[in-house]
């Protein structure tokens, strides 16, 4: 149903079965950091969110780096994709323990809150069962394109990624807590806020999509042909 492309294909099938069954686990451990990850913006601890994501990627740039040179099975290096999120997640831990958090038994009081939280949640549920969807209608046609393929669309992805990811995402996450202490004592003041966070945003968004759109052949010609050898030809450019 998910990628009905695969079942024409039966070694991709096998090895996403495989791999499914190993990080079917990065889940639970990347959702325990982000919820202990709010807990600590809500206290305006923001380092912690900041340094997390590298700990991730220095464990993730270090499985390509092992996997490629040890000859590892993909196998391995879902693993240590996993030992990855295990860390991070331990890394929230201690900061959780450090700044006074705590975790008690829930008592009715708290059950009320959670209740409160889980009401005003479900739009975010909705509009990320949207976007989950059209993942997994993308996945479809995806799994039916020749080797390789869905590979090259998901790097063209990355990129559009890095300005994303790097400000966007990341300067929300700072403001978020922020803006819900400004409805406390200056609702007025919030359009403002937003209006202005806005126009930082785009600042920075808008130049670095220019330079990937105008920059974008040199860029992956120099960084996945020129030092890649054969595993990346001129047509993958």
């Amino acid at each position: 149903i998910y990628a009905n492309g695969f079942f024409k294909k039966g070694f991709e099938l096998s090895v996403t079965v495989k791999l499914i069954r190993i990080l079917i686990s990065f889940i639970l451990f990347i959702s325990m950091g982000s919820i202990l990850s709010g807990a600590l913006q809500a206290k305006h601890q923001f380092g912690p969110t900041a340094w997390a994501p590298v700990i991730l990627n220095i464990v993730y740039i270090s499985a390509l780096i092992a996997s490629t040179y040890l000859h590892l099975s993909v196998y391995n290096f879902a693993f240590l994709i996993l030992f990855g999120a295990i860390l991070q997640s331990l890394f929230f831990l201690y900061y959780y323990k450090k700044f006074g958090f705590q975790f008690i038994w829930p008592d009715k009081s708290i059950k009320k809150h959670f209740q409160e939280i889980i009401f005003k949640f479900l739009p975010c549920i909705i509009s990320m069962s949207t976007l989950e969807l059209n993942a997994a209608i993308d996945e479809r046609f995806g799994s039916t394109l020749s080797a390789g393929t869905y590979t090259l669309m998901d790097i063209a992805f990355k990129f559009m990624g890095i300005a994303l990811s790097i400000f966007a995402s990341g300067f929300a996450s700072i403001l978020l807590p922020y803006f819900s202490h400004v409805t406390d004592y200056a609702q007025k003041r919030l359009s403002f806020y937003i209006f202005q966070a806005n126009k930082l945003i785009a600042w920075v968004t808008l130049p670095a999509t220019l330079i990937i759109i105008f920059l974008a052949n040199k860029i992956i010609y120099t960084t996945f042909y020129k030092y890649s050898g054969s595993h990346f030809t001129l047509s993958n450019v």
